[in-house]
């Protein structure tokens, strides 16, 4: 799985869950920019994997 290259570090534990409306959200961990903590991000994305804003 490709992370948004703004974080410092991969990604980790991505996690994927497919939605009623055909769209699916994608889940992870990642260090904070200050890499003092993990902190847990996400994204949805329609059925043609276009982001959802």
């Amino acid at each position: 799985m490709l992370f948004p290259s703004y974080y410092l570090c991969d990604g980790y534990s991505p996690e994927s869950v497919a939605m009623a409306d055909v769209g699916y959200v994608v889940a992870w961990s990642a260090w904070t920019q200050e890499a003092v903590s993990a902190a847990v991000y996400g994204q949805r994305f329609n059925a043609s994997a276009n982001i959802i804003a």
